[in-house]
């Protein structure tokens, strides 16, 4: 009669696989042995051991199982580590690609037509979202249930911004008015008109009390978000400006419009400890550099935070012409053009780490690509018409995408 282990023996190791539900007692090197396995289940196993043994061999098997060839093993070794607060486990996962492991974990239906602006709260796990039936959502992000529906724009709403604490939302739309929100609440704060067409891109400064806004007029408008009055009016596109945002200090705004370029504006300071919104009336407003290499409008900006590992200012624009240019906002430089899709970009986005960018199409994808080296690092698809918005969490677990088709995803590792 052959000695084989039972199916709950301790296993001191051999040659003979032991069963998965048995407890490896010959230490780290039983634990290695199990992880050599080919079978799914005794690598995961031998996983669930390696925990027990992190100062002798443990982890390094661990962060080697991130580097798996199946998935299945990559993903149950990054649950495992991903609370860890060891210094070779933090620059392990910051090396890992994350997002090769994601997939749809949720499709929400609330609006009744497109989808045309994404946005995850700052402070919490809240999704807004805004479209052509005239409503801004209030969702979970998590669970994809709709919290509040903020009504009172006449016609589409075409762009949203959270403030910085999360309690406010700022939006623009064909109506051409800027409308604050207070989010808990649902009640309209103000609106705030001055554009001559629709306000097509808004964005809320980082010190959460100035707003910019730009329109088919060919206008940016900087606003007081605190009592409506408007600061300043910037002209100098030759076509409408469809989308704007504020560097990671304050101190400039960053403009693309339908005659191709990008515009970058010094709008004076803020440090984030002034009252004082953005773009004071004593500070003076200025085009520092006018950026081309687009054919066609250039359709959304992203800035990657000041703390991004490449320490430069870089500056992502997405075009109609189909591609992405990551420039370099000091010089004016373009560092790359990226030729990922093959139709219209609509939509990028730069994640807080600035380490990646994240992209949408009318050619129905996300792209998610290193900021650093131009590589994709994933394709998603499931939306059945063209992608109009995509937005990344805080923490960048989770992305959200918005599209044509009236649905919203949310993207993420499964449990």
């Amino acid at each position: 009669m052959t000695n084989q282990p039972k199916i709950y023996d301790a296993v001191l190791g051999g040659d003979n696989p032991p069963p998965v539900t048995a407890a490896v007692l010959g230490g780290i090197a039983g634990v290695k042995r199990r992880f050599a396995a080919k079978a799914i289940e005794e690598k995961r196993a031998a996983l669930k051991e390696a925990v027990n043994y992190p100062h002798k061999g443990g982890l390094d098997i661990l962060i080697q199982a991130l580097k798996d060839p199946d998935s299945i093993i990559q993903k149950y070794a990054y649950f495992l580590l991903k609370d860890r607060e060891e210094v070779e486990v933090k620059a392990a996962l910051i090396d890992f690609n994350i997002y090769q492991l994601f997939t749809c974990k949720k499709t929400v239906k609330g609006h009744i037509h497109s989808i045309n602006s994404i946005a995850f709260s700052p402070t919490e796990s809240k999704l807004a979202s805004c479209g052509n039936d005239g409503t801004i959502k209030i969702w979970d992000g998590k669970l994809g249930t709709e919290i509040k529906t903020l009504t009172g724009h006449t016609g589409m709403v075409y762009d949203l911004a959270w403030t910085p604490d999360g309690k406010r939302l700022a939006s623009g739309g064909y109506d051409g008015t800027v409308k604050i929100w207070d989010v808990q609440s649902g009640t309209l704060l103000g609106a705030l008109t001055g554009h001559t067409g629709k306000v097509l891109g808004v964005a809320v400064a980082p010190g959460g009390s100035g707003i910019a806004s730009c329109s088919e007029d060919k206008s940016i408008k900087i606003w007081d978000m605190n009592n409506g009055t408007l600061l300043h009016t910037l002209r100098g596109h030759a076509g409408m400006v469809q989308s704007v945002a504020y560097s990671d200090e304050g101190r400039q705004l960053i403009s693309g419009s339908e005659d191709g370029t990008i515009k970058i504006w010094d709008i004076g300071s803020d440090t984030g400890s002034r009252p004082e919104p953005i773009g004071l009336r004593s500070v003076g407003v200025r085009v520092r550099r006018t950026l081309r290499g687009h054919d066609r409008s250039v359709t959304s900006i992203a800035i990657a935070p000041i703390n991004a590992p490449s320490s430069l200012p870089l500056v992502a624009s997405g075009s109609w012409d189909g591609y992405i240019k990551i420039w370099d906002a000091h010089t004016g430089e373009l560092k790359r053009t990226l030729t990922n899709h093959n139709d219209w970009v609509t939509g990028v986005t730069i994640s807080a780490d600035g380490r990646t960018l994240v992209s949408c199409s009318c050619d129905r994808t996300i792209k998610i690509i290193d900021i650093a080296t131009g590589t994709l690092r994933k394709t998603l698809r499931g939306h059945t018409q063209r992608v109009s918005g995509v937005a990344i969490s805080p923490d960048g677990k989770t992305i959200a995408s918005c599209s044509r088709d009236s649905t919203i995803k949310i993207w993420g590792i499964g449990s």
